[in-house]
């Protein structure tokens, strides 16, 4: 099986670098639930909004696969996500800094969808870098 095949990479692949947020259906259950590294827990509709919000404030996002395991009903990827904050969203300007920030996702699969993914990546990092609000 090929690295591109493997359901976790195709998630960043198809979701992410291709910009195809219904991917985001296709490849999960309706009961998908998402562990975010900002400690919110997401559902797949949840999922959608984040991922808007976060193109829209990095649209020049490229995830970059760096290992991709499978093994039963687990996946693995090992990624780093690299873009440029150019977007304005809710009153929040660009800062015009790169970002860079290396992750780790684990997902559980139920058949050939992502039933349940836990991120791993430095988020206070990525705020900072690109100058965010106080929460």
């Amino acid at each position: 099986m090929s690295h591109e095949t493997h359901l976790g990479c195709r998630w960043f692949e198809e979701v992410w670098n291709r910009r195809n947020p219904d991917a985001i259906a296709a490849l999960t259950p309706p009961e998908m639930r998402a562990h975010g590294a900002d400690g919110q827990e997401r559902g797949r509709d949840g999922m959608r909004q984040f991922y808007e919000m976060f193109v829209a404030t990095v649209p020049d996002i490229h995830v970059e696969v760096v290992n991709c395991a499978h093994g039963g009903d687990h996946a693995a990827v090992q990624w780093v996500a690299r873009g440029t904050h150019s977007g304005n969203v809710d009153g929040w300007p660009a800062s015009g800094n790169p970002i860079e920030v290396t992750g780790l996702t684990l997902m559980r699969l139920e058949g050939d969808r992502i039933a349940e993914a836990w991120d791993s990546f430095d988020m206070a990092g990525l705020m900072r870098t690109m100058n965010a609000p106080p929460a």
